[in-house]
């Protein structure tokens, strides 16, 4: 019995040899018919996403973004470049007040100021505010030049913080 199974052993692996041989062989064969063969075609993978294209809301957002950032930017450049003035421009006003009452005579429709009589305190005042003494007092003190002049200058806030009731002309 151990003779038998060696015999079938010796067959069996000379079963798997032969089929060895024959695929190594059949291989070869494959080679040669694959290279006179033209190859199949590959599969084309689309792409994941289409090409972008410019739709109607892409056109839209561009238009939105000139209207409301790109022509208020030149238009203010436009402004500041052509009509703007280069100076600050500053107004101020005020009112004189008296606790004095009038006579009767001035209650009929101001006839003492028709005559030219005498000036109010209102008018001196506007008088004085107009008058070159008036810059000249507060140029000694502020240097007016320094604080209004070109870019250079350090700042009106500086002069504010120098500039307190007591060193007002006056």
């Amino acid at each position: 019995m151990a003779q038998r199974l060696q015999e079938l052993k010796t067959q069996k692996l000379r079963q798997q040899v032969a089929e060895m041989e024959a695929e190594v062989a059949g291989d070869k064969e494959d080679k040669t018919d694959q290279q006179d063969k033209p190859k199949p075609a590959q599969r084309q993978i689309a792409p994941p996403v289409a090409p972008a294209r410019s739709k109607l809301r892409h056109w839209l957002a561009l238009a939105s973004f000139v209207v409301l950032v790109g022509l208020p930017v030149l238009v203010s450049a436009w402004y500041l470049w052509t009509r703007a003035q280069d100076r600050y421009v500053s107004y101020a006003g005020f009112s004189v007040r008296t606790e004095e009452i009038g006579s009767a005579f001035e209650l009929l429709g101001g006839v003492a100021q028709m005559s030219g009589s005498s000036s109010s305190d209102t008018d001196i005042l506007y008088k004085f505010i107009q008058s070159p003494e008036l810059v000249a007092r507060t140029n000694a003190r502020l240097d007016l030049r320094e604080i209004w002049g070109l870019p250079a200058r350090t700042g009106a806030t500086a002069a504010m913080i120098r500039c307190s009731p007591t060193t007002l002309p006056g």
